[in-house]
């Protein structure tokens, strides 16, 4: 769990100390983390999971019981979004969202054909 929760701060482009501030965590508490001097309490995992947007059982277990409603290759899409910090999930959501408005607004441009 505590590899999964430090490689979700890394790659959220924050040092320990303002991700400690944003969830409202103690000063220090990653680094005493880092240090194995103390465990991430359970509030503080709920936090996490709900700042990444991540859920409980993928933190605790690293796998997520929605596996039943993602194949495989969706699971491993949303791996790669985490793996970018949060501004650059943010960009990248704007972009695909432009991307399918796009694409759905030729559809609704190209001529249909009719049959006589």
């Amino acid at each position: 769990m505590l590899e999964r929760i430090l490689n979700l701060i890394e790659g959220s482009g924050l040092s320990d100390a303002a991700f400690c501030q944003k969830l409202s965590l103690g000063n220090g508490i990653v680094g005493k983390w880092r240090s194995g001097k103390q465990k991430p309490s359970l509030d503080a995992v709920i936090k996490i999971a709900d700042f990444f947007n991540v859920s409980l059982d993928y933190l605790v277990t690293g796998t997520d019981n929605l596996s039943c409603y993602y194949t495989k290759e969706d699971a491993d899409w949303i791996a790669l979004i985490h793996q970018l910090p949060k501004e650059k999930q943010i960009e990248f959501r704007g972009e695909l969202i432009g991307y399918l408005k796009a694409l759905s607004d030729i559809k609704k441009s190209a001529p249909t054909k009719s049959v006589h």
